[in-house]
């Protein structure tokens, strides 16, 4: 069951460093903020060249910039931000449509704030922001898995594809054409096409079409899914199980999705598309825990036999979660502080967690009682999921 858990939270508020060239910004901004967090820190800086320099002398936990600058914009800055200070949380603000700037953004930033915006949603994204930030400088992941810079940056074909999905001028053929690239993803990809997930007639006869029956979100799931497992290979005797693992999440992944669309939501954007990525990496944690720490990960599973809730086994043994080891590896790999969030806190229960975080926790609950026992409509309707009956029987089908 999901707990009550501040352990990925920072202990002090977040600092913070405002960077924005217009002067009545650098005003206004960390007075909005101590109008929410009275005792947040907070400071400005006039350019990039002056938020380079101030955090050479000291890092804060997050820089939030405006992406319209001159001479170096936001994603300029953000960017030589994210290569020599990785574990530093990075959002723009800017008053550009979402879907026009996501292209340039989503490579460096970890979120975004549109203008104009309140004090209560400059605090919605603090709070995101902070959590991610304990997520990315827990002390004992480093001890477990290596610090940042000994981990593997964010894999080759995920960051081609990234590349690809967000040029506006392209499209599944030229996301096909990335993918092609490389025969085993290729495979894969086909693999999961022809599933009773996507397949509902015949299987996909070309790689061209397997995409377009994934869909590009999914597509960009599904890579950094199998190049995750490629980052962290495992060794002879290591006891994980990485069919039933991407079996598992790829169930998560579609719960998630679903759970969130069967809901009416408050929050912009698609977050289906966050509930699906992040449920198809909730076990990345594990994964990495079974390649950089495998005795220890050993010793967690033999606990996780002979009766013990796998979180109470990990903090045992470990000291953390494979989900808050997992949201440190996302988080430094550059995914959004929605995606992070959800894997970090697929063992807690926050009042303000927001609907894809809630889609995942729930997921991974429905997924593990179909691995042993039936779904009874009385737990689902607890959940809220009755409406969706038919959905959740047709997508556990695959996994019985």
């Amino acid at each position: 069951m999901a707990r009550q858990n501040s352990s990925i939270e920072t202990k002090r508020p977040a600092s913070v460093l405002f960077v924005d060239d217009d002067a009545l910004m650098r005003r206004v901004l960390p007075r909005m903020l101590r109008l929410v967090v009275p005792d947040a820190e907070c400071r400005v800086a006039e350019s990039g060249a002056d938020a380079l320099s101030q955090i050479e002398a000291r890092e804060p936990d997050l820089v939030i910039s405006d992406l319209e600058m001159q001479p170096m914009d936001g994603v300029e800055l953000l960017g030589e931000v994210q290569r020599r200070w990785p574990r530093i949380v990075r959002l723009v603000i800017t008053g550009e449509d979402a879907e026009t700037v996501l292209g340039r953004l989503a490579p460096v930033s970890h979120g975004l704030l549109p203008k104009p915006f309140e004090p209560k949603q400059l605090l919605e994204v603090y709070r995101r922001a902070s959590r991610l930030s304990g997520s990315m400088n827990h002390p004992r992941i480093a001890d477990l898995i290596g610090r940042s810079e000994e981990l593997p940056a964010a894999p080759r074909v995920y960051r081609a594809l990234l590349f690809v999905l967000t040029n506006p001028c392209s499209g599944a053929p030229e996301a096909g054409e990335v993918v092609a690239r490389d025969p085993a993803i290729a495979a894969q990809v086909m693999r999961v096409a022809s599933s009773p997930y996507f397949c509902r007639s015949r299987a996909p006869a070309t790689l061209s079409e397997a995409v377009n029956r994934i869909g590009l979100s999914a597509l960009e799931a599904l890579v950094l899914s199998m190049e995750a497992h490629r980052s962290f290979p495992l060794g002879a005797g290591t006891i994980f199980d990485v069919e039933e693992s991407q079996r598992q999440s790829l169930l998560v992944a579609h719960l998630a999705r679903r759970l969130v669309h069967a809901r009416p939501l408050a929050e912009s954007g698609r977050p289906g598309d966050g509930a699906f990525l992040a449920g198809l990496l909730h076990r990345v944690g594990s994964l990495a825990l079974a390649s950089r720490a495998t005795a220890l990960f050993a010793e967690t599973r033999a606990l996780v036999s002979e009766g013990w809730p796998e979180v109470d086994a990990e903090r045992r043994v470990l000291g953390v979660t494979q989900a808050e080891v997992g949201a440190q590896v996302l988080g430094l790999w550059g995914l959004s502080a929605e995606v992070v969030e959800a894997v970090g806190a697929q063992d807690e229960d926050r009042p303000d967690d927001g609907a894809v975080t809630q889609a995942v926790r729930s997921a991974v609950v429905i997924a593990e009682r179909a691995r042993s026992a039936r779904i009874e409509s009385s737990w689902l309707e607890m959940l809220g999921l009755r409406p969706s009956m038919p959905v959740w029987k047709e997508l556990v089908a695959p996994a019985a």
